[in-house]
């Protein structure tokens, strides 16, 4: 009684209302004992011998080497924006203090009223063709919604006003839709944004997930693991 599920091929990126987004932190586990570990260890090595904290630019190569995107606008934005804390007439971050600012996720933020959509290709036929009707106008009359449509990183259309998110949020959810279309080949950023995403479910979970969805797709069945 399987069903051939169809390939996700066009998302959405849906703003109900722009005026009414909220920038807030990715929420995030506790660090576990061996993360903890790990992080002492990257931590140590870029202090070196050092009795202060780490400079910016020492945070910045610690921050890279667990994949944070701190590079570009982005980054930029981020460390301007950044309390260092009771170290900072140094210039430098404590061990706790950066522990604390990856704990809460400060460099993972996301906007809380923004969604992405998975369209059938017909649907998305739909939705470009209200785009051109409402060319240079807003999408909903008297409402600031506005929504992007594309492929994987090809943006197809965009209504007026529309303004992407920061690269985290918007990379995790093309990821996503990537892992729920089963598909098998990710780039090592790519896997630590889904795994980040993920990581509240069981692992038993997800692959059976995976590989039941998979099983009801027209493609050779290569087992995940």
């Amino acid at each position: 009684n399987h069903r051939r599920l169809k390939n996700v091929i066009v998302m959405m990126d849906f703003v109900p209302s722009k005026a009414a987004l909220r920038e807030i932190a990715a929420v995030s586990k506790p660090f576990t004992p061996q993360q903890e570990k790990n992080l002492k260890k990257a931590f140590s090595v870029a202090k070196g011998g050092k009795d202060h904290g780490i400079s910016v630019h020492e945070i910045k190569e610690v921050l890279r080497a667990v994949d944070v995107d701190v590079d570009g606008e982005e980054g930029d934005k981020f460390f301007e924006n950044m309390n260092i804390g009771p170290s900072s007439n140094q210039g430098t971050i404590t061990f706790d203090e950066l522990k604390n600012m990856l704990t809460q996720r400060l460099y993972y933020r996301v906007q809380a009223g923004r969604y992405y959509v998975a369209m059938t290709l017909f649907e998305a036929e739909c939705m470009r063709a209200v785009l051109h009707q409402s060319s240079g106008l807003s999408l909903v009359p008297g409402k600031d919604t506005c929504v992007s449509l594309r492929t994987d990183r090809t943006t197809l259309d965009s209504s007026v006003g529309y303004e992407p998110a920061q690269s985290f949020q918007d990379n995790t959810a093309t990821t996503c839709y990537r892992f729920i279309d089963s598909q098998v080949n990710y780039q090592p950023r790519e896997l630590n944004l889904l795994l980040r995403a993920l990581q509240n479910n069981i692992c038993e979970q997800r692959y059976n997930y995976f590989v039941e969805v998979r099983s009801n797709r027209r493609r050779k069945q290569k087992d995940p693991a």
